[in-house]
């Protein structure tokens, strides 16, 4: 994979996953409902311009009848809004049929106005479309929001895993480096490489001196700039809309807009899942800015139980003939640095003691429904002392019940410098 996208996986598995692609969703609902809003006010307008049309029609139709009337007074006898009846020979026939042809015409006009009436104003093919896939839109954002704050991201546990093989690794290369020995000065043994959590001394928290503005509304704004997509995105939108109102009377024009939201949404949000769901995106900059500071330390409950740290340490144990030698470095996963490393060499007959000592603690970890339940996990909090006559080197370890490193390599380790530091 490249190097990248495992940074940028790594980076999302302690500090939280992107949501880019969820706030697009969001968004594009706003967008919708926005539409949904401009056709309906268009559907009203419409609704309005045809009810005085259909008025207009009644109106003139109204008077055609009433002079039709007046006119069919004076020559046969017909009640108002009656049909006069025309017989075989009726000497008024043509003035009836004028008669009869006045009065359905004003009440097939008076009819359309009472079918009009009948309407919803506010409803209309278009609206009703736009406004439920912007219901499904937002909805989908917003689940898949909640989703991915509370499920387990086990793509960033696979990366982080496959870091922390690759650290291990680069570890055994660079502590034969650092202290100068080849590989068969310790061919009998293979080397111990353990992985621990790194000791820190909580310099990551740091008050870093800032102006009175930075104190008093850093916060405020690190806030607003969380959400900086959503609110560009929204103002994008609300263009968008307005540029929509312009065309909105025009049912051709109104469905081209939409034609074109839609379909610019379905390329961009291709884009963007790609980029941010399937990738994990993170800025270089963000990373290389990280760098710049103190690291800061983590710790993840994975979905396997196992706990996983942002700064884990590496500790590797070389048996030589004559010597034990330890190298060590504490790594930030997050930016791929070392920030800390060191050696130590003890001759075994110098060597007083190997200690170590054992806590159990707890975590609670989601789990059901949703993954809207906690349950209580155990792990063991183990360390491991090396004591000379001169110095010491102690780590930490977090691991697994029934895995414990005391009871694996650690004896082994152990009963190998007794042995070593009997044969002197």
């Amino acid at each position: 994979m490249d190097e990248k996208v495992r940074r940028s996986k790594i980076y999302t598995y302690f500090y939280g996953r992107n949501t880019v692609f969820q706030q697009f969703l969001i968004v594009l609902g706003v967008l919708l409902l926005m539409l949904a809003s401009i056709a309906t006010e268009a559907a009203l307008d419409g609704y309005q311009k045809k009810s005085d049309k259909l008025y207009e029609a009644y109106s003139e139709a109204q008077e055609a009848y009433s002079e039709a009337m007046d006119e069919a007074r004076t020559k046969f006898s017909v009640g108002y809004e009656e049909y006069a009846e025309i017989e075989k020979g009726d000497e008024f026939s043509s003035e009836k049929r004028a008669y009869n042809k006045a009065l359905e015409k004003m009440l097939k006009a008076e009819d359309k106005i009472e079918a009009h009436r009948e309407k919803n104003p506010t409803k209309s093919f278009w609206s009703t479309v736009t406004r439920i896939l912007a219901i499904v839109s937002l909805l989908a954002g917003a689940l898949w929001w909640i989703y991915k704050k509370i499920s387990f991201n086990r793509d960033g546990e696979a990366e982080v895993d496959e870091e922390l093989r690759i650290k291990i690794a680069e570890a055994k290369r660079k502590g034969m480096e650092k202290l100068n020995i080849i590989s068969e000065q310790i061919s009998r043994v293979e080397p111990v490489v353990l992985t621990g959590v790194a000791r820190f001394d909580g310099a990551a928290g740091a008050v870093i001196p800032t102006n009175w503005f930075k104190r008093i509304f850093g916060r405020w704004i690190s806030v607003i700039l969380r959400f900086d997509k959503i609110i560009l995105g929204l103002i994008i939108a609300l263009v968008y809309s307005l540029i929509a109102g312009f065309v909105a009377k025009n049912t051709f024009l109104y469905v081209l807009v939409l034609i074109v939201a839609l379909g610019g949404s379905a390329v961009g949000g291709y884009f963007l899942y790609q980029k941010f769901e399937v990738e994990s995106y993170v800025s270089p900059r963000i990373i290389k800015r990280l760098a710049k500071f103190p690291p800061n330390f983590m710790s993840k409950l994975g979905s396997d139980n196992g706990v996983r740290v942002s700064l884990p340490s590496f500790t590797v144990y070389m048996f030589g003939d004559d010597q034990l030698y330890v190298y060590y470095q504490y790594v930030d996963l997050v930016t791929g640095r070392i920030f800390y490393e060191g050696v130590n060499e003890y001759f075994y007959e110098d060597i007083v003691a190997v200690t170590s000592s054992q806590e159990t603690r707890k975590i609670f970890k989601r789990c059901g429904f949703l993954n809207l339940f906690l349950k209580s996990i155990d792990y063991l909090r183990e360390s491991i002392t090396v004591v000379s006559s001169g110095c010491m080197h102690s780590e930490s370890y977090i691991v697994d019940i029934g895995n414990s490193l005391l009871d694996t390599q650690f004896v082994g380790m152990r009963n190998l410098i007794r042995q070593k530091k009997a044969e002197k």
